[in-house]
């Protein structure tokens, strides 16, 4: 009736504006991803509320090996 509506937060991309990142674990992707949600997020109609509090999966560091320059 007012516009107050729940966001799904997993396995979607991290947005720092919509989620506030409790914990973070390495892992195998090209960009930070929701991987667990600990509190839901609201919105109220297209401003955020209160942010979704969760767990990130951030992008493996490079090696040196990677990394190095010629």
């Amino acid at each position: 009736k007012y516009g107050l509506s729940r966001f799904e937060s997993v396995g979607q991309s991290f947005d720092p504006n919509r989620h506030e990142a409790m914990m973070s674990e390495q892992g195998d992707c090209d960009e930070p991803v929701v991987v667990e949600e600990y509190m839901k997020g609201y919105m109220l109609r297209e401003r955020v509320l209160r942010s979704a509090k969760v767990k990130v999966r951030m992008p493996a560091a490079k090696t040196g090996a990677d990394t190095a320059t010629e």
